[in-house]
C-alpha cells in the first residue's frame, strides 16, 4: 500500500512540474527595420545602407536588466529582422560600416509598434554606373564611384574589391569557379598618397573568366583604415555589350 502511495505521489509530482514548465512564456515576439543612409532622411525615397551578406553588420539587442546582448545579422540590403524574442523592453545598437553614437541607440518595447529605422552615416558610399561583358569575350568591365563620408573621423580609403557571382546575394567572400581558372574578383590596395585618385571619380576595373551564358551580378566592397567592416554597392546585374 505504501509503495502504491509513493508511486502515485511521484507521478503527480512529475505532472505538476510538467504543467509548471508549460506555463512559462515562450519567445514569440519579433522586431524588424532597416539601417538608412542619413543623407536620404526625409527624402522621397530613403535609401538603406548596403552591407555584407554574411558576417557583416549586426544589431546588438540588450534586454532591460541584462548586460549580455543577443545579436542578429543585418541583411545585405540593409534591412533586419529578429524573431523568437521574449516580449519586453530592449535597447538596440547597430554595429557595422557606419558611425554610431549614443544618440543612435534605440530603446523600445518588443514587439514594437512598427518598423525601426536607424539613420546612420556610412563610412563610404559606392555607386556602380555600369557593368557589362564584352560581346565576344569573357571580360567583365565595371565602372563605379566611391565617395567618403565628410565626417572628420573617417579613416582613409585603404582597399576596394570588385567581385562577381551568379547570384545577387554576393559579397567580397563569395567564390565562383571561373572558366579560365582566375579569381572572380579583383582587389586594389590604396596607399595614403593615392587615396584622392580613387575618390569621387569614375573608376574602371576589368575582371576575366566570366561565363556569359549564366546570369552575372557584381558588387563593389571597400574598406577604410581602422575598421574591418566593408561598405558595399548594391548588386548590379551585368549585361552583354
Amino acid at each position: 500500500m505504501k509503495k502504491l502511495i509513493y508511486i502515485t505521489t511521484l507521478i503527480l509530482s512529475v505532472l505538476f512540474v510538467s504543467c509548471s514548465l508549460d506555463n512559462y512564456d515562450t519567445p514569440d515576439a519579433r522586431v524588424k527595420g532597416a539601417i538608412v543612409d542619413l543623407a536620404t532622411k526625409g527624402a522621397g525615397q530613403e535609401k538603406t545602407i548596403p552591407v555584407q551578406t554574411v558576417n557583416g553588420a549586426k544589431i546588438a539587442l540588450y534586454e532591460e536588466g541584462y548586460a549580455q546582448p543577443i545579436y542578429f545579422s543585418i541583411k545585405g540590403d540593409g534591412t533586419f529582422e529578429g524573431d523568437m524574442i521574449f516580449s519586453g523592453n530592449y535597447k538596440l545598437v547597430p554595429q557595422g560600416p557606419f558611425f554610431v553614437t549614443s544618440e543612435d541607440t534605440i530603446r523600445t518595447s518588443i514587439p514594437a509598434a512598427g518598423d525601426i529605422k536607424f539613420y546612420l552615416e556610412p563610412f563610404l558610399r559606392i555607386r556602380i554606373n555600369d557593368a557589362y561583358l564584352n560581346f565576344s569575350g569573357n571580360d567583365l568591365t565595371v565602372k563605379f564611384v566611391i565617395s567618403k563620408s565628410s565626417n572628420p573621423n573617417t579613416g582613409r580609403l585603404s582597399i576596394y574589391r570588385v567581385v562577381w557571382a551568379n547570384t545577387p546575394l554576393l559579397d567580397k567572400n563569395t567564390q565562383v569557379t571561373t572558366i579560365d581558372g582566375s579569381r572572380n574578383f579583383k582587389e586594389v590596395s590604396v596607399s595614403a598618397g593615392n587615396e584622392a585618385d580613387s575618390l569621387d571619380k569614375e573608376l574602371s576595373v576589368t575582371v576575366s573568366g566570366v561565363d556569359p551564358n549564366k546570369p552575372v551580378y557584381v558588387r563593389i566592397a571597400a574598406c577604410v583604415a581602422g575598421t574591418t567592416h566593408y561598405n558595399y554597392s548594391e548588386p548590379f546585374k551585368v549585361y552583354i555589350k
